[in-house]
């Protein structure tokens, strides 16, 4: 039966204890173990005994003879008392690093197995078995160790990223199986990521090119099961291996397999980079023109609102002066451009009572609190203005009970303004009246038409109905 280990995080690789230190506490070693039962007294071997010298004797050259070709696998001693072995380095980690590698394995199956006579030791760059049953005639590949990289790719990606691996996995497979070493590399680009892969695959050198492509075949099918989604991951048996990771992490060669173009990881960092910038600048800028259209606006409608005060000749400040010196003895006043401006809010359309053929009428409200409505002149007029200060004064004059009282004006260059007293509500009638029928306020207002026409005036009138 396949025997699977499936890691998360790899163990730490630390030193084995000291020799002969007994009662020192083993410390792992390896990136993954497998032993017998300890539970089998049939498992395990005597300290002193015929096997335990033959696995001495393996332990001594395996690890000495791999180191020159990367791979070595053999039976030691005779049987039944046979130890079967098999050492094998990554392609790319030769020579002494190798030999290293395989002697503190050996170490490790000492510390992590005990007496175990059945025991594969996984290290990230090489691995051990040893049997008391001839293992090496096969292409059996268990037991098999399975970890993963902690860190996925993004969830709607899953798919396409499994498809990628898949297909990279492959292709190094195919490639490992063809060459008399029996390892191949390769890479991918996966822009939806913007991460590269890169895949390793490799066979004991003993096997034919059928066996380490079926052996290999069934390492990627179990692939999807426990790697989905993981942007790196391995599965390790004794007689082939398959890996995966984002980051390169054997000696490249020149014969690698790339299956889609790599991406610049420093030009991927400075798009993300650059995507954050934009992700913040936009914004900004967009808030920074809103605020600016909003402040152009609001200043443009203050500007339109905003009445500038008409400059006076020099005969209109003369005239001027003299009506204020004779306003003391006047019926009315003279206001100022400013004051009435300010009475109606700048003329404002909410002021606004209606639009007659002579002009606007306004409502406003002197600082004294009087309410008064303001008959904004039309500019076309061609009368002097000592005709109109004349005219203005002898209306000031009028007192009738049909008449709206005229409380003064306006000079300001073009601009010729009547201040009159406000109405409140409905018609002048009624509060002289009480309630009438349109007919008698319409012959009310006749009776005074023909004395108004009597005077000679050009100015429009305000009778409130």
């Amino acid at each position: 039966m396949l025997a699977l280990l499936l890691l998360l995080v790899p163990a730490s690789s630390l030193p084995a204890p000291a020799s002969g230190d007994e009662g020192a506490v083993p410390v792992i070693n390896a990136f993954s173990h497998f032993c017998s039962p300890t539970s089998d007294a049939d498992g395990l071997y005597q300290p002193n005994s015929t096997f335990a010298a033959n696995l001495a004797s393996m332990s001594a050259v395996l690890p000495k003879n791999a180191s020159a070709s990367g791979f070595s696998a053999g039976a030691f001693g005779r049987a039944p008392d046979t130890a079967y072995g098999l050492a094998l380095c990554r392609w790319d980690y030769t020579g002494d690093d190798c030999g290293a590698c395989l002697s503190r394995a050996f170490k490790d199956a000492v510390n992590l197995c005990g007496r175990s006579k059945d025991v594969t030791i996984y290290h990230d760059q090489c691995h051990i078995r040893f049997y008391d049953q001839d293992f090496l005639a096969g292409a059996v590949n268990s037991p098999e160790s399975v970890a993963s990289n902690m860190n996925n790719v993004s969830r709607g990606n899953v798919a396409a990223f499994d498809g990628l691996v898949t297909r990279l996995a492959n292709a190094v497979a195919d490639r490992a199986s063809n060459v008399s070493g029996r390892y191949a590399t390769g890479q991918a680009g996966f822009p939806p990521d913007k991460i590269n892969v890169y895949g390793l695959a490799q066979c004991t050198p003993d096997l034919t090119t059928a066996q380490c492509q079926a052996c290999l075949a069934a390492i990627i099918k179990q692939m999807p099961k426990f790697l989905s989604g993981r942007v790196g991951g391995r599965i390790l048996g004794v007689r082939c291996a398959v890996r995966y990771e984002k980051d390169i992490f054997f000696t490249t060669t020149g014969d690698m397999v790339t299956l889609t173009p790599l991406l610049d990881p420093s030009k991927g960092s400075s798009n993300t980079h650059t995507l954050w910038i934009v992700a913040i600048a936009v914004p900004i800028t967009v808030l920074l023109c809103g605020f600016l259209a909003c402040f152009m606006w609001m200043r443009r409608r203050r500007r339109r609102g905003r009445v500038n005060i008409p400059t006076m000749s020099m005969e209109m400040e003369q005239v001027l002066k003299l009506w204020k010196i004779e306003e003391s003895d006047s019926e009315f006043s003279l206001y100022d451009f400013d004051q009435i401006a300010d009475a109606t809010r700048n003329f404002s359309n909410d002021y606004k009572l209606g639009q007659g053929g002579f002009g606007a009428v306004y409502r406003g409200e002197l600082p004294g609190g009087l309410e008064v409505a303001i008959k904004r002149l039309s500019t076309c007029s061609v009368q002097g203005l000592m005709e109109f200060k004349t005219e203005i004064q002898l209306i000031a004059k009028l007192q009738h009970t049909n008449l709206v009282r005229l409380l003064g004006c306006c000079l300001q260059a073009e601009e010729k303004m009547l201040i009159y007293e406000y109405m409140h509500n409905k018609s002048l009638d009624c509060f002289i009246f009480g309630t009438r029928t349109t007919r008698e306020s319409l012959t009310c207002m006749h009776l005074l038409l023909p004395y108004l026409i009597r005077l000679p005036v050009s100015l429009p009138f305000f009778l409130y109905r």
